[in-house]
């Protein structure tokens, strides 16, 4: 019963992975399947150059080939194309140990769900119309509602602002970063526990639930 009405609560929402290159496609089978053991309800769709071997499409709903994949970081914003009304897109360097579903209830109240960067690969990039206190943003987990401001607007302008500035040689953070501080929509910033960095020192007084490193 309560599986059911979990399902019947969550009906329209669904997890998102994005993997380029035989490497990335093995890492999100393996997050996936931490991920299903947690939330056997939520169905989860991965975009993709490949399609994965036979044993693994049962975890997937859809598989969605990028036709013309970059094999950089502007193929993670092809999670733009989420069939999901309420969407959890997450990185395949990670490990699902405890239930998120509470982040789809953020997207009840706000556009989208980011964590923010204990420091930030990028931060000292300041003078590139920002203020310094604006934080930067992971973006290894991105929550987002599916409407014509954020999948139109804001992902095109992601893309433009990525390409714009990929002369600079930095990952898609920078230009997430911009965008974020020009931005009207509405946004929760989540804490370290439900996308928790092991690449540098960290700490959460919460009970870890995604676990972020190789």
């Amino acid at each position: 019963f309560k599986l059911l009405f979990m399902s019947k609560k969550y009906a329209q929402c669904g997890f998102v992975y994005v993997a380029t290159g035989n490497k990335y496609v093995e890492e999100a089978i393996y997050s996936a399947n931490t991920l299903k053991k947690q939330h056997p309800d939520i169905p989860i769709s991965l975009f993709s150059d490949a399609i994965p071997d036979v044993p693994f499409s049962h975890l997937f709903e859809h598989i969605f080939i990028i036709t013309n994949p970059r094999y950089d970081y502007a193929d993670k914003i092809e999670m733009i194309n989420s069939p999901y009304e309420r969407t959890i897109f997450i990185d395949t360097d990670t490990i699902c140990v405890d239930p998120i579903y509470e982040l789809f209830d953020l997207l009840l109240n706000c556009d989208m769900v980011v964590h923010q960067n204990a420091e930030g690969y990028e931060y000292e990039y300041w003078n590139y119309n920002l203020n310094m206190a604006m934080p930067e943003f992971n973006t290894g987990l991105i929550g987002f509602v599916k409407s014509a401001l954020i999948q139109k607007r804001f992902f095109e302008e992601w893309t433009r602002l990525y390409d714009q500035y990929k002369y600079l040689k930095l990952t898609d953070q920078f230009s997430f970063r911009l965008l974020m501080y020009h931005t009207s929509i509405r946004y929760c910033w989540i804490p370290n526990a439900y996308n928790f960095m092991i690449y540098f020192p960290n700490y959460t007084s919460l009970k870890a639930k995604i676990i972020h490193g190789r």
